[in-house]
């Protein structure tokens, strides 16, 4: 109990404990104002033994309420002060546990859905391995993946995974901030983070990140990087691509802050350890990615990584990772954060598999154009599922199954080509979103198309398209659906499939727009927006005020004061019954239990002005 609670308890009972005094002498006083009557000794001792029996009852009582109220306030720890720091310590341990707990539901939600994306990636390799493809040329994986948009797909898949988490992480560092700038806090609160038997520690800052790290090596060192924070373990380190050569202190960096950075496919300096949002290649010099957690207490900074052998720490093999608030005179709370690595490890391997499928679907229509002379958009290795979890296909007999496949889907072609190309087909312009009136012309400048009706499809980037001459930024489709140059306002979207044709067209091929309609609208500029992922900022948490007072269980000074005048009360009515019915006294016991139930804040009042 602090000094003040212990000054108004020990007024409040020195004011009731006059009421019990006058409980205990009050019958004599007012028997000297009567007229005399003629008691037996005996009974007179006895009357004089129950008064004091009861007057003793009260003394005891009010002692034992003034203890009780201390014990019920303080927990045991002789300083409320104390106590708070132990609830807050409870109240934020809690939370970390509640986090921890949303975030294995959601990581795990995230490693099931990542896999019905792979259709898409795989296409978009395809795509793109189609348009890289030249006679002369190797298959280069990185290229592919990075051109189709994949890697930067997975890799904000991996960063979004790990800044919620993070975010919260970084909510416990706020709060030793809020804690140090309090006088119940202040330099009270050591937060300790434990990897094994041993740990790092401090009372001004403690954060995690989880994420992805790697041991460069000279042979071992190519990754991709689309930004964030990287840490460096080892000693500045240089890291380069083809559009950027960068300087890295040891320690954290934001890469978004840095001049020249771009994403990309990086090489790492060897000799270091590098963490944050990094994700692995398909490369011959690709460097072995892990789940990591970057430690920091204080200046202290540890990298965890999780391997085959288990959690490294300096070298060490870790049982696991926890994190202690120590709160002074009051009980250290540890949470178990291990399962946040393994947690995030999972996702990391699934997306590892669709890296690797994606990479075989391109290299295989790679191998087919090779053997075929020449490379086509719409060969796909779709045509035959792979959606097994327990079974993997290699790219030999994905190969394999493709051309089978081709050749089942040519024989039906050859079959039905004049039932299903009638020449028929007819739609309302209002179904399609967006189609263009222009001329199609090559990288070269020659013209393939005057004049004619047509929707452009891009697969790779987004591609702003205007009234005029538009140059191409990427490879992509043009749908034509006329070539008889009538107007958009009049045309009757009816096209005729010996009319309709695609129109292959590559990076610098350019397009001169007359007109377009976007959404049944006349427009003079539209953005082609191509489905990809998008880095998501993680959502603020709460940061409410820490625990600043005793809260509710034990008994208020109010009802501690209640409870005082209620017991002195019953002591004077007992005792106006022992006195031959002294009314004097039985009315002012029930005046005091009225008064007490009634006035306990007034009474309180006044005792804290005493």
């Amino acid at each position: 109990m602090n000094c003040r609670n212990r000054k108004i308890t020990a007024a409040v009972s020195a004011l009731i404990a006059v009421l019990i005094v006058f409980a205990a002498v009050a019958p004599s006083i007012v028997g000297e104002a009567e007229e005399p009557v003629q008691e037996a000794p005996a009974l007179g001792f006895a009357v004089t033994t129950i008064m004091v029996v009861f007057f003793v009852m009260g003394a005891v009582t009010g002692y034992a309420i003034h203890e009780a109220y201390d014990k019920l306030t303080e927990k045991g720890t002789g300083d409320t002060d104390s106590y708070v720091r132990g609830e807050e310590t409870k109240a934020v341990a809690q939370s970390i546990l509640s986090g921890l707990a949303y975030y294995d539901n959601a990581l795990a939600n995230y490693s099931q859905i990542w896999p019905l994306t792979n259709e898409h990636h795989i296409r978009q390799a395809e795509i793109t391995s189609a348009y890289n493809w030249g006679k002369d040329l190797t298959y280069d994986p990185s290229l592919i993946l990075d051109s189709s948009g994949f890697y930067t797909n997975a890799s904000y898949m991996l960063r979004n995974a790990a800044a919620q988490v993070n975010s919260h992480f970084d909510n416990l560092n706020e709060r030793i901030q809020i804690w140090n700038g309090t006088d119940t806090y202040r330099n009270m609160m050591n937060v300790e983070i434990s990897y094994g038997l041993d740990s790092i520690s401090s009372k001004s800052s403690a954060q995690t990140y989880v994420g992805t790290a790697v041991d460069a090596t000279s042979a071992k060192n190519k990754v991709y990087i689309t930004g964030g924070d990287i840490w460096v373990f080892g000693g500045s380190a240089v890291i380069s691509s083809d559009a950027a050569r960068l300087t890295l202190n040891e320690g954290r960096n934001s890469l978004d802050s840095m001049s020249g950075f771009s994403e990309g496919v990086y090489t790492l300096q060897s000799g270091r350890s590098y963490a944050g949002g990094i994700l692995p290649v398909v490369d011959a010099n690709a460097a072995a990615v892990m789940t990591s957690l970057v430690l920091k207490a204080g200046n202290d900074v540890k990298l965890a990584k999780l391997t085959s052998q288990g959690i490294i720490v300096d070298d060490v093999v870790r049982d696991k990772i926890s994190i202690t608030i120590h709160p002074d005179g009051a009980e250290s709370k540890s949470v178990d954060i291990t399962e946040l690595m393994t947690d995030y490890d999972e996702l990391l391997k699934t997306i590892r598999v669709s890296i690797t499928k994606a990479s075989n679907a391109a290299a295989t229509v790679w191998n087919i154009f090779d053997k075929a002379g020449e490379a086509n958009f719409y060969l796909t290795t779709l045509m035959m599922p792979d959606n097994y979890d327990n079974i993997s296909i290699t790219q030999e007999q994905q190969e394999i199954l493709t051309v089978l496949a081709m050749e089942q889907l040519s024989d039906y072609y050859s079959k039905n080509d004049q039932k299903i190309k009638t020449g028929d087909y007819s739609f309302s312009k209002e179904s399609l979103t967006l189609y263009v009136r222009g001329d199609l012309y090559t990288s070269t400048g020659d013209k393939l198309y005057e004049n004619v009706i047509f929707t452009p499809f891009v697969y790779g980037q987004n591609f702003n398209l205007n009234i005029g001459k538009n140059t191409l930024n990427q490879p992509g489709i043009m749908a034509v659906w006329s070539t008889e140059g009538t107007p958009l306002s009049s045309w009757n979207a009816a096209a005729n499939m010996n009319d309709a044709s695609l129109v292959n067209m590559s990076e610098n091929c350019m397009l001169d727009v007359y007109e377009m309609y976007y959404d049944n609208a006349p427009s003079s500029s539209v953005s082609l927006e191509v489905t990809k992922l998008k880095l998501i900022n993680s959502s603020e948490f709460p940061d409410p005020d820490p625990t600043d007072s005793v809260p509710g269980g034990g008994l208020t000074l109010e009802q501690i004061v209640k409870l005082i005048c209620i017991i002195a009360g019953l002591l004077m009515i007992i005792g106006g019954l022992l006195a031959r019915f002294n009314w004097t006294l039985i009315i002012a016991g029930a005046v005091i239990i009225i008064g007490g139930l009634l006035l306990a804040g007034p009474i309180l009042g006044l005792a804290r002005f005493l």
